[in-house]
């Protein structure tokens, strides 16, 4: 029998299979499962959005210095990077066209377009990004208002309730797959060795492309942002939990960056000789080196020497776990910190504050081991900098690790952390934002010679 007899056949019985039409509307009504109630619910506000990549996959050293060495010799005699089509997914989160998304899908793009499921094509607006979460806000504009998907809390999952990812992998708008909850606060580690907490682990199939599309429970209620999959297996995604991503969507749409809360504790790993001195036998936690005076930590009741086993509900065993968990708390946030002193178990609330700016000389003294002042126009002149550039090192601190990196006083910061020193202020918030770093790239001058200095961070 050949296909022309097949598709004559499947015409003419098609009808009588059906029962007509009535009954083939109650045939598609039996079929209304929840998982079709949720796509159709939510479908609409899913995302496709594609961008202008500027390839980034090209290394000539894994030292930072030396290859951005290499790459601006190569720029100044010839193109290196061609431009790629990136592709990834997202979900309108608000009616005035707020997309939420991965921050690395739209990481270095030239113009970025968001399709809707209807075939509406718009140009977005990047309003935020953290890359620390992995988490972006785009703004697209329309004469109506946009559908959306609201996101919903993920604090109550169950191991081994459906979900459903959303999203375009490789290309393929609104692709649905289904799975369950195989695990909760899964922590990762990327392959440039930043920590990530609290994932949702989920055997959905998410593929390249899905990134930044929403990840659904049976209701149809956004649980989850796609964000990763664990590359040398099958059926093992990884999701942001909603209520990890509520406050830094929210900072990022108001300030168009994360206000992080200052905790205003140091913490470093512990040694069996501090082990030993505390008599700490628990597992995991980390020596909290520093306890910065008047900080939200101090105040709380936290000493140096206290063992910090537990931020939120986040076991911290490593400065980067303790650091990543941190990220997840904006300013005026109210955090549980569980810890030991003096043989027992103890817990305080924390409220965090944002980083006072009275605080950048001290932190800088501590962190970084010098004192820095404004440039004088004389000095300024000299140097050929523009007035007001660049903070001058006045006096840096014996055995401190900018003494064990060569730093001297006279020389002059321009860069923290591609962070361009302009004046006294963005020094200041450049120091600030290194009490989430475990170091610190610094462009320095002197004389007539510029530097960077990889410095890690105590």
């Amino acid at each position: 029998m050949n296909w022309r007899v097949i598709l004559i056949i499947c015409a003419i019985l098609t009808p009588f299979a059906l029962g007509g039409g009535a009954r083939s509307a109650h045939a598609e009504a039996d079929r209304v499962t929840p998982v079709v109630e949720a796509v159709r619910r939510v479908g609409p506000a899913v995302v496709h959005i594609s961008t202008e990549q500027l390839r980034d996959d090209l290394r000539f050293s894994p030292n930072p210095i030396i290859d951005r060495y290499y790459r601006e010799f190569f720029e100044r005699h010839g193109p290196v990077q061609p431009e790629a089509r990136a592709l990834g997914s997202g979900v309108i989160i608000d009616k005035d066209g707020y997309v939420l998304t991965n921050e690395h899908v739209i990481m270095r793009t030239g113009p970025i377009k968001v399709t809707l499921s209807d075939g509406r094509t718009f140009t977005a607006k990047v309003v935020g990004s953290e890359p620390a979460r992995d988490l972006a806000v785009l703004k697209i504009d329309g004469d109506q208002p946009f559908p959306t998907a609201p996101l919903g809390d993920s604090s109550d999952l169950l191991i081994g309730e459906t979900v459903i990812a959303i999203g375009s992998p490789f290309g393929l708008s609104n692709t649905v797959t289904t799975g369950v909850v195989s695990a909760t606060g899964r922590t990762i580690r990327s392959d440039n060795e930043r920590v990530y907490l609290d994932f949702i682990q989920t055997d959905a199939s998410i593929n390249p492309g899905n990134s930044g599309g929403p990840l659904l429970n049976i209701n149809g209620e956004v649980i989850g942002i796609n964000t990763a999959i664990y590359g040398d297996a099958q059926g093992i995604g990884f999701a942001i939990p909603a209520n990890s991503a509520k406050a830094i969507v929210e900072d990022l749409i108001q300030f168009g960056q994360v206000n992080y809360g200052w905790f205003g504790i140091r913490v470093q790993s512990l040694t069996p000789a501090i082990r030993n001195t505390l008599g700490y036998t628990g597992k995991g936690g980390l020596y909290a080196s520093v306890v910065f005076a008047e900080s939200p930590a101090a105040k709380a009741g936290l000493k140096p020497g206290d063992v910090i086993e537990k931020v939120g509900p986040y076991k911290v065993d490593a400065p980067d776990t303790y650091r990543s968990a941190v990220r997840g708390y904006t300013v005026g946030s109210t955090v549980d910190i569980t810890f030991f002193r003096d043989g027992a178990t103890r817990s305080v609330n924390i409220t965090t504050t944002g980083f006072p700016e009275a605080m950048v000389a001290k932190y800088s003294w501590i962190l970084l081991g010098w004192k820095v002042a404004p440039l004088t126009k004389s000095q300024s002149a000299k140097l050929g900098l523009p007035a007001g550039f660049g903070m001058r090192i006045t006096e840096v601190q014996p055995d401190s690790v900018a003494a064990k990196f060569g730093i001297q006083a006279g020389d002059v910061v321009l860069e923290i952390n591609t962070n361009e020193i302009a004046n006294e202020s963005a020094y200041n918030v450049a120091v600030a934002g290194l009490r989430l770093k475990s170091s610190a790239v610094v462009l320095l001058q002197r004389g007539g010679y510029r530097s960077y200095v990889s410095l890690p961070l105590p």
